[in-house]
């Protein structure tokens, strides 16, 4: 039974991350209406720009990670602003422009940085147990986080003028704007709000994995995977793939092989495409 208690507590674990990082994601494709392929550039900057903050600066861990997500954010609007609203509506030019922002993000970091892997310490040290099974405290932290940003993501789209009015534009951008909505003011905010949740997706699992150049890469594929899965503009839908992707990786990596969990990921990604590319909602947010 204790390997049951691993894949639930790991996967979980696994599925905050991809959570954090799919919703943000999921979240500009749906009101903006593009897919941003620097999203995984997002990650790695939080957990670089966290690791800056907290060794050479000596800011304290919780507020360099705190502080890095707001910088990736404001980054995020800054890429918006510059590079994407110029040519939003050309899907092409957003895929390339994107992608050789990723690219040449890689590049610098490898420039500053070097090749060498980095780390942070974990938020809380030492470890307990929970089901049966040792676990970190920095673990049970990444579990906490994400799931109070997730709420607070949910009630801020649910309950806000803005949450609902980037609602609106998600669903007709024409109508919305017809009634007043400030279109690009939302998009500026969205932008903000998914290049924060990746930074702090990338800044709270850096204690785990190495911080390295290519990290930017895993992410972004696990976003496509995850977005196709719970339906394209669907934040629930991303959210609950999210974890069920993080729980079936999790098994298949205890009961067969850690090795090919990547390949999983695209085995799922075509089955969803051929059998149900609505996804598992198949709605918008």
């Amino acid at each position: 039974m204790e390997i049951f208690s691993e894949i639930f507590l790991f996967g979980m674990i696994k599925g905050c991350i991809y959570a954090l990082i799919a919703t943000g994601f999921t979240l500009i494709f749906a009101v903006a209406g593009i897919l941003n392929l620097a999203h995984g550039t997002f990650f790695m900057l939080g957990a670089y720009i966290s690791y800056t903050l907290f060794n050479s600066i000596q800011i304290p861990l919780i507020a360099s990670i705190l502080l890095a997500s707001l910088l990736v954010g404001f980054i995020g609007i800054i890429l918006d602003a510059v590079l994407i609203r110029p040519m939003r509506e050309s899907h092409t030019y957003v895929l390339v422009l994107t992608v050789a922002v990723a690219f040449a993000a890689q590049e610098v970091i490898l420039m500053i940085y070097g090749p060498q892997g980095k780390n942070i310490p974990n938020l809380i040290e030492g470890s307990t147990r929970v089901l049966g099974v040792v676990i970190s405290w920095h673990q049970i932290a990444i579990i906490f986080i994400t799931l109070i940003v997730l709420l607070l993501l949910w009630l801020a789209l649910r309950k806000t003028k803005y949450g609902i009015a980037a609602l609106a534009l998600s669903m007709d951008e024409t109508g919305a704007r017809f009634v007043g909505i400030e279109s690009e003011n939302i998009f500026k905010l969205v932008m903000f709000v998914s290049a924060f949740l990746a930074a702090l997706a990338g800044a709270i699992i850096a204690p785990i994995l190495s911080i390295t150049p290519l990290m930017w890469d895993m992410p972004l594929m696990k976003a496509f995977v995850i977005v196709v899965m719970g339906g394209l503009g669907s934040v629930l839908g991303s959210v609950l793939a999210a974890f069920i992707l993080g729980w079936v990786e999790t098994f298949v990596g205890f009961i067969i092989s850690p090795h090919i969990t990547g390949v999983l990921s695209l085995v799922i990604l075509i089955g969803f495409l051929f059998f149900r590319p609505s996804g598992i909602l198949g709605r918008r947010i």
